[in-house]
């Protein structure tokens, strides 16, 4: 492992997990999206960093070019065929299939052919150096060539290896219920565990949660995990504009939801309290659920809901205008490593309502409103207040102190200080959705 004399300069940022979404043309994810704004804002800073993503052609970690982060990731794009891993995950399904399987494919791929996509910006292998910090920024257990890689890159260079843990969910079968994708989850913390020299995690929340169910997967007692929080922030910077067709300010009041219905995202519970709601009071505001849950399977579960709008996948012009312009949001979620649609509408001067579990309050602090999601009638209270008392609303927006609220080139600043220092001694995150430091 380390050297405790060690000098580490440079971030190595692995964004292998991007390629299923690049592979399909698919907008990117939550997870990606934080990794995203994250090197942006080391671009902006003038960072010394480097981004590298796997690449099934050469069987290689290859350099990204920093050109791939001025593209649109919220909306479809030409798919990837090179960022498609043709055989099973060995987290997923076990070495045997995955050896096998990797036997059949590289005897019948032999001649066939796989061609750039230019958007990619894929440029030469990458060759490690003394003092480089591999930094595993995503959803690794999406993406298995990765610590293998760091295994075989650790032996070629004097690098540190420390790996992101986003949360836990898999490990909760009471909010996750794929049974696959939480063996293939666990199978991925244990040889993370195993290769990893630190570990920087998006909450305390997340942090108390990796140290106490650690030991399972091998965690050593005294490992130390940094908390670096995201930021409030919605985008480092937006470089795209509106799309033909969005409305940046609708006709009526609306109330908006970012998250999908059927997970532990929860959304269900908002529909059911806006139901029974309906049934007690002339709805005046409108309902507006964004996100990647379609429109057929909650049009198939509840039917008609009054003064439901669906919005499936928005770009991310569109949903800042949504942000923007909502009455307020509820975030109603189970279960989050860090809660960014409670940042991003703060952000936005947005009031929010949200759920009190896991690590939601350390996104809004004070700022926010909060219900149980588990108990009956805290949610349908609430939302009656901000709905119908007239000054509910407007005293949580003159709430907001923006000053407050964390950067995404605060965020850089502090991950790359976490993860460049062999022994980080701080907690690097902001008590009270104040900015790092503070405290």
């Amino acid at each position: 492992m380390e050297n405790k004399n060690e000098v580490y300069h440079r971030l190595v940022v692995d964004i292998t997990d991007w390629n299923a979404f690049l592979a399909g043309g698919s907008a990117i994810s939550g997870i990606q999206r934080v990794t995203l704004n994250l090197l942006r804002s080391l671009a902006k800073q003038g960072l010394p960093f480097k981004i590298i993503r796997y690449d099934e052609k050469t069987r290689a970690h290859r350099l990204v070019e920093t050109e791939f982060l001025s593209q649109d990731f919220s909306q479809r794009r030409q798919p990837s065929v090179r960022g498609k891993f043709p055989v099973p995950s060995p987290y997923a399904h076990g070495m045997y299939r995955h050896v096998t399987s990797t036997m059949r494919r590289r005897a019948s791929e032999l001649f066939k052919r796989q061609y750039d996509n230019p958007l990619d910006c894929l440029g030469p292998t990458y060759r490690p150096c003394d003092g480089d910090v591999l930094y595993l920024a995503g959803a690794g257990w999406d993406c298995y060539p990765t610590l293998n890689a760091a295994e075989s890159l650790r032996r070629a260079a004097r690098i540190r290896v420390v790996s992101e843990i986003f949360d836990l969910i898999p490990l909760f079968p009471d909010i996750y219920h794929d049974r696959r994708g939480a063996r293939q989850f666990r199978r991925w913390l244990r040889h993370a565990v195993m290769i990893s020299d630190s570990f920087i995690c998006l909450s305390k929340h997340t942090r108390d949660d990796f140290l106490r169910n650690g030991g399972k997967f091998g965690l050593a007692q005294d490992t130390h995990a940094a908390v670096v929080t995201p930021a409030h922030e919605f985008s480092s910077d937006p470089p795209f504009s509106a799309q033909s067709g969005e409305i940046p300010r609708p006709q009526r009041s609306y109330v908006l939801c970012v998250a999908h219905v059927f997970n532990h995202k929860n959304a269900r519970r908002l529909i059911e309290a806006w139901l029974g709601l309906s049934l007690i009071y002339p709805l005046e505001a409108d309902l507006v659920l964004a996100g990647a849950t379609p429109r057929s399977e909650i049009l198939a579960r509840y039917g008609s809901v009054p003064r439901l709008q669906i919005i499936e996948r928005p770009s991310d012009t569109f949903l800042a205008n949504l942000y923007k312009n909502a009455a307020f949001t509820v975030f109603p979620s189970l279960y989050e490593g860090w809660g960014m649609p409670v940042g991003e509408s703060l952000w936005f001067g947005t009031p929010c309502l949200a759920s009190s579990a896991a690590s939601i309050p350390e996104a809004g602090g004070t700022m926010v409103d909060y219900f149980d999601p588990r108990a009956s009638g805290e949610l349908e209270t609430l939302l009656a207040r901000a709905l119908f008392e007239p000054d509910f609303v407007n005293a949580r927006r003159s709430g907001i102190d923006r000053t407050r609220l964390k950067t995404w080139d605060d965020y850089a600043g502090d991950i790359f200080a976490a993860a460049t220092s062999a022994h980080p001694s701080i907690e690097r995150s902001q008590p009270s959705y104040g900015r790092a430091g503070d405290a």
